[in-house]
Parts: C-alpha cells; sequence; structure tokens
C-alpha cells in the first residue's frame, strides 16, 4: 500500500520526522499508547503548536492520566525532557542526573553486558536507581557485570536489590564494592565451613549468616574455634547454630572467670596496662604447656616443628640474597614448609585436639590483650578489663 499524504490535506500536509534511535531502541518495548502519545506530542512540536493533556487525550482517545503515564514513562526512559503541565498539576518528579547521550551510553554497555536488548519497564526501572538511590553509571553497570558473571542472574528485581543494597551502604565506586565483596566473599567462605562441618547441605538463612558473622566479627573468634564448637555436636541428632552459640557463649563466660583470676594490679592510669600484660603473659604460658603437652604426647609433632623452624629460616636466608638459584630455591623450601604445616595439623586432629591446639589464645582475640584494635581504636574489651582492674569508669 502507498501512502499519498496530498489526500490528508491541509494544516497537517506535512512529515514528522522520527529518529531512528527512538524506533530501534526506544518503540519496541514501549507500551502501544505511549507510542500513540509520542508520535501525537512530536507532530506538534514541529507545528511549532502548543497542546495541552486534555486535548491531546482528546485526540487520542485516551483518558488523560494514560497521556500524563506516558509523559512520565518517556521521561524516564530520557527520550523527553519536558512534559506539558505534568510536574505542576500532579507534583511527580521524574528527573534523571544523566543527559540522553550518557543515559544512552548506559543503556548500551548494559546490554553488552546482559548479551539482549531492555524491555519493557526495564530503562525506567534503571532510571529510578539514578533518581531515588541515588545510584552511580559506575555502580549500575558494576553491579550488572557482578550479577551476569559471577551469579549467572540478569533479573531486572535481582539486580535492582543489589544496587538498593550498595547506595545503603555508599558504595558509589568499584573500588569500595570491590572491597566489600572480598569481605563478603571471605564471610561466605566461613558460613560454607561451618555447615559442611555440621553436614548441612543447603545454604544458610539471613538469620544464620547475621549470628555466625557476630562470632567471627563482633565477637572476634577464628574459624578454628568455630569449627571446634561444631565438633561438640558429634552424637547430637539434630545440631544447629543456637547450639554452637551456647557452647561459645560458655567458653567466653570462662575466659571472663579465667580473666578474674589474675588479680586486679593496683589501681591507677598504669593499672590496666599491667592488667593487659598480664593477660598476655598468661596466654602464653598456657600456650608454653599446651605445646609441652602435645610433644610428650606425639613426638613427631617436636620433630615437625624444628624442621619447619630449619625451613624458615633457609626461606629467609634465600631471600636476602636475591639471585634466581635463591628464588628457586625459596619456592621448593616454601612447598616443603607448607607439606610440614599440613601434617602437623593432620597428627593434631588424629589425636582429638584442635589444628590450633598449640597456638597462643589471647583471651581477646580482637586485640589480642593489647587493648586497642589493629585500626587503632580502644577495643570493646577495655572497659570490661578496666573494670576488672578495680578502676572506674571515667
Amino acid at each position: 500500500m502507498k501512502l499519498t499524504p496530498a489526500s490528508w490535506g491541509d494544516p497537517c500536509f506535512k512529515d514528522t520526522h522520527v529518529n531512528n534511535t527512538f524506533i530501534n531502541n526506544y518503540m519496541p518495548d514501549a507500551p502501544g499508547d505511549f507510542v500513540k502519545v509520542y508520535l501525537y506530542f512530536l507532530m506538534q512540536q514541529e507545528l511549532d503548536t502548543e497542546v495541552d493533556i486534555s486535548i491531546a487525550a482528546k485526540a487520542l482517545k485516551l483518558d488523560e492520566s494514560r497521556v500524563k503515564e506516558a509523559f512520565i514513562y518517556w521521561s524516564k526512559m530520557g527520550v523527553v525532557s519536558e512534559a506539558p503541565e505534568i510536574h505542576k498539576t500532579e507534583n511527580i518528579s521524574v528527573s534523571c542526573p544523566l543527559n540522553d547521550q550518557d543515559l544512552a551510553d548506559l543503556f548500551s554497555m548494559i546490554q553488552r553486558v546482559v548479551g539482549r536488548p531492555l524491555g519493557g519497564s526495564e530503562p525506567a526501572e534503571i532510571v529510578s536507581w539514578l533518581s531515588d538511590y541515588g545510584a552511580t553509571p559506575e555502580m549500575i553497570m558494576y553491579a550488572f557485570t557482578y550479577s551476569s558473571k559471577n551469579r549467572h542472574n540478569t533479573s531486572i528485581k535481582y539486580i535492582s536489590a543489589i544496587v538498593k543494597d550498595w547506595a545503603e551502604k555508599n558504595l558509589m565506586d568499584a573500588e569500595k564494592i570491590e572491597q566489600h565483596l572480598e569481605q563478603c566473599d571471605v564471610l561466605n567462605q566461613k558460613h560454607r565451613r561451618v555447615f559442611r562441618a555440621l553436614g548441612f547441605l543447603r545454604n544458610p538463612t539471613e538469620a544464620e549468616r547475621e549470628l555466625m558473622d557476630s562470632w567471627f566479627e563482633e565477637r572476634g573468634f577464628t574459624v578454628e574455634k568455630v569449627l571446634e564448637a561444631c565438633g561438640k555436636t558429634t552424637g547430637i541428632s539434630n545440631p544447629n547454630l543456637n547450639y554452637i552459640d551456647k557452647i561459645l557463649n560458655d567458653w567466653q563466660k570462662n575466659r571472663a572467670s579465667e580473666l578474674k583470676g589474675l588479680g586486679s594490679p593496683g589501681l591507677g592510669g598504669g593499672g590496666v596496662e599491667l592488667r593487659y600484660a598480664r593477660m598476655r603473659d598468661a596466654a602464653k604460658t598456657a600456650m608454653e604447656e599446651r605445646k609441652r603437652e602435645v610433644y610428650r604426647r606425639i613426638p613427631d609433632i617436636k620433630k615437625l616443628d624444628e624442621d619447619m623452624t630449619e625451613i624458615s629460616l633457609n626461606m629467609t636466608r634465600a631471600a636476602l640474597k636475591g639471585s634466581q638459584a635463591d628464588s628457586d630455591l625459596r619456592q621448593i623450601l616454601k612447598a616443603r614448609l607448607s607439606k610440614a604445616m599440613e601434617e602437623r595439623a593432620f597428627l593434631l586432629t588424629e589425636s582429638g585436639l584442635p589444628a590450633d591446639y598449640t597456638e597462643i589464645r589471647h583471651y581477646c582475640p580482637i586485640c589480642k590483650d593489647t587493648g586497642m584494635t589493629p585500626e587503632g581504636l580502644r577495643c570493646v574489651c577495655y572497659d570490661n578489663v578496666k573494670k576488672e582492674a578495680g578502676i572506674d569508669k571515667t
């Protein structure tokens, strides 16, 4: 069929120019009524005619609310920059912090990552992250890349939850996001080790993750210590995390009782420091006693310790020389050291002892009985130690 413009009559005896970008990228996923609204106002713009919402609704045989929805949609898509009378009458904010070209570039990069065109309301949803969450294009791209490659999930709902979470944590650039993901990966590995030790074949729930995180991050337990607690569930028909939590709580209470046995070193500012020194000495003495016990029970471990000390010294000498031959020797020694450490851990566990049995066990694993965290902040244990030292809080 051939259209004959002359048959349409004046004043519409003109062409309305539609950009191919709109036809190829925006029109296929847009609702039909919204396309009608866009084309109608594009025509009016080229005719330089002022048209309000009510006139457009009558001309297109649509409800006024539908015309307004169309303008909100196209505004979020970045296709139009101004909707007649919508903002004044409805007080709806549809602003986008990116200009049209930057938004189109963002959509294009996202489509390359997910391997498909954005469809339906997905573009509008992405724009809402920019305006509602304050998300950055860098963060949005990282979320799509991470979800696609690491989670094999490009659902807009799934990615929206990630973007919202990162925005609430103020993770607006790649560096901060990578640091956050590294920390999450470390915690996830710990979660998996605990679940394997308990014989669980499922993923932990959110509440279970929070409980396990509290063991590692707030209360300072090592993975080895938590796994030792998991070992106490042998013979229990239905082991659970609450049971492990009770074991860890009991251990902490016993530690508190041991602290009282250190005595009160006296009053004054030096009292707390002296008490910490006594804590470190007591932890070191207990470690040495455990090591002597192990050497008596398992003589092979003493020989392994002597071998590992010699290997470490030889590695240091090779590192100081710095030649290629010495570098190769260091790799050989490193492999020998790793093998010796594995054998040592095996001998301990075979004897019913935890792999870290001969390591120093600080009363406070967070600050290692110094009162200060690695970040230079006062440790959470400080007030308790101060109280035990007989010094009132100031």
